[in-house]
């Protein structure tokens, strides 16, 4: 019996489609709101959609129509769910949300950081640097996501950033994190 050997936490594909992992640099985008349009980039990106839901796109095959009515199959996919990476020297200086957001937090000390580049602090996620891939040290802060439509202009560009993909074990430990991120029970403010 063959077995894959996952040896690195990044790899390379040949960029035919976005997969879940790819990570993306300098993604900028607008937002538009009936005040305004605000323009918002990130400065490092990671897909986060499951692979199995982003392997099929939209084709004109996909759709069929049942009296009169355009149908999409089970395979369609509207949005791209995405997790901004943040540099991690500015993750743990409160400063990562500074430029998107006017917010600064606090300092993350010592004992507190290690435990997120061990991934065991439920909030973030630690991605190391590979610098043959122009991947400095990342952290990813599940607070913060985003989608884009799937088929945007966004999406269709963003070949011309990709830097890597978190190879497969890994990119199922992110998204793991993120969805028990996502389905926390709250527990009330104690006064």
């Amino acid at each position: 019996m063959l077995r894959s050997k996952i040896d690195r936490l990044y790899e390379i594909h040949p960029g035919e489609r976005v997969c879940q992992g790819d990570i993306f640099r300098n993604v900028d985008f607008e937002v538009v709101t009936e005040e305004k349009v605000i323009e918002n980039g990130y400065p490092y990106v990671v897909v986060i959609s499951q692979d199995c839901d982003l392997q099929f796109g939209v084709t004109k095959e996909d759709n069929s129509e049942l009296n009169g009515e355009l149908r999409l199959s089970h395979q369609f996919l509207p949005n791209i769910l995405f997790l901004p990476a943040f540099l991690a020297e500015h993750v743990r200086s409160g400063e990562h949300l500074e430029d998107l957001y006017g917010i600064k937090q606090e300092h993350i000390n010592s004992t507190d950081w290690k435990l997120i580049k061990q991934n065991r602090n439920e909030r973030y996620h630690y991605l190391p640097s590979y610098l043959d891939f122009q991947i400095p040290e990342l952290a990813i802060d599940f607070k913060h996501y985003f989608s884009l439509p799937t088929e945007s202009s966004i999406v269709r560009q963003l070949n011309n950033s990709y830097l890597a993909t978190v190879n497969e074990l890994f990119r199922e430990d992110l998204s793991r994190r993120f969805s028990n991120y996502l389905s926390r029970i709250p527990l009330p403010e104690v006064q």
